[in-house]
């Protein structure tokens, strides 16, 4: 495999190559930069591209070289193993592999909607205490939000008073049944437990009733401010809980296949690249989007620590259904225009390109569908030496052939 002997040997082939071609009857066609390529009808070179150029034909005496039979497979190459230390080859078998098809995409966080809450007052009024003002503001459930001024609130507590005032004039079962209504009433306006609580032990109605938060979140959205007058109309409050997010991805058509719901999914950031955060894929979308074509998917994540915040773009990673199959490392491929090879161990000391078809793509393996069987050794380091070794050999014989 010296250079210089190769170089020898190919000058020699393309001379007596070029001798048994310009003694055949049929135009010589050559390529001017590399004149080991010899054609009998016009065309290009297959390496640098140029048109090949028609030779004038010269006479010979002897007889022209029978010609060769076509080679079908790769020639096998030899090394000896000394020359397999000093390239550094590696090989490895063809193993059965879990393999699983992947989709790398792109989202963005977004809020859970079903974790969302909206707040309403039961009542109409005017608000006159505001405590929670701003959007972004944290709160915890049963948190005074804000305390309000309600006409229809007032009139249900004065028929609670009312009802305690005259109790002595009823038997018990009237007692309990005036109570019973007007603190049902109470409770259908919205009215606390605690501020109902309150009005059983005093003389006097309450003027600002309490709304109080319904969750645990952040607010999103504010729908008033203080001296407003609501109704059950108004929107006061959007509260989302971030104790989970939703993550919407675009899937391209190609890769709608391999997303179903309930498949695995992790995602990253830039911000935090040494986290992981881990999910499901719990919907997807009936319909495309319509200026990318691409089908939207959401993901659902636990996120109790809050460390992702809404609108945050993430690097998405969605695993597929895993099914077991031969499979070689990725490394190994030697990819081509006409598809891949593999060098082949076909003996000791003794190496083979072989063309095989690749499948899915999995981690570091990839999956091998026909050229290669189980317990089949291949070059997953050097290859590409041997493979260009082989290439020269097949050369040398085609020249040979003309």
């Amino acid at each position: 495999m010296k250079t210089f002997l190769s170089l020898l040997l190919l000058l020699g082939v393309m001379l007596s190559g070029l001798s048994a071609a310009y003694a055949a009857d049929e135009p010589i066609y050559m390529c001017p930069m590399h004149p080991q390529v010899v054609r009998h009808e016009p065309g290009k070179c297959p390496i640098c591209g140029m048109d090949l150029v028609k030779q004038e034909p010269h006479v010979h005496t002897e007889t022209a070289m029978p010609s060769a039979p076509p080679v079908e497979t790769a020639p096998a190459v030899s090394v000896s193993p000394v020359t397999v230390q000093n390239m550094g080859i590696r090989t490895a078998k063809v193993t059965e592999q879990p393999m699983s098809r992947s989709v790398n995409s792109v989202g963005y966080i977004s809020y859970n909607e079903n974790a969302l809450q909206h707040v309403h007052s039961r009542a109409k009024g005017w608000v006159e205490v505001l405590n929670v003002r701003s959007v972004g503001d944290r709160v915890k459930k049963g948190e005074v939000l804000l305390e309000y001024y309600s006409p229809d609130i007032l009139d249900a507590q004065n028929e609670m008073l009312i009802a305690k005032r005259t109790a002595h004039l009823m038997s018990e079962a009237g007692q309990k049944s005036l109570f019973a209504s007007a603190e049902t009433k109470l409770r259908l306006l919205d009215v606390p437990e605690a501020t109902i609580a309150k009005l059983r032990d005093s003389d006097a109605a309450l003027r600002r009733i309490p709304i109080l938060a319904p969750q645990d979140g952040v607010v999103t959205s504010i729908g008033f401010r203080e001296g407003m007058y609501i109704s059950p109309e108004t929107e006061l409050y959007t509260i989302t809980n971030l104790d989970s997010v939703w993550v919407l991805v675009d899937v391209f058509d190609q890769q709608m296949d391999a997303v179903k719901v309930g498949n695995s999914a992790e995602i990253r950031t830039d911000a935090m690249p040494d986290k992981v955060w881990r999910g499901k894929v719990n919907y997807i979308y009936p319909d495309l989007v319509g200026q990318t074509r691409t089908l939207k998917a959401r993901l659902t994540f636990d996120m109790a620590d809050a460390s992702l915040k809404p609108n945050m773009y993430v690097d998405v990673r969605i695993s597929g259904a895993t099914h077991v199959a031969l499979a070689i490392p990725q490394e190994a491929v030697i990819p081509t225009e006409d598809g891949a090879r593999v060098v082949k161990v076909s003996g000791s000391g003794e190496y083979t390109p072989v063309m095989v078809k690749t499948g899915l793509k999995s981690g570091d393996y990839v999956e091998v569908l026909d050229g290669l069987k189980a317990g089949d050794e291949i070059v997953v380091s050097g290859q590409f030496m041997l493979d260009s070794e082989s290439n020269l050999q097949a050369s040398f014989r085609r020249m040979g052939a003309q």
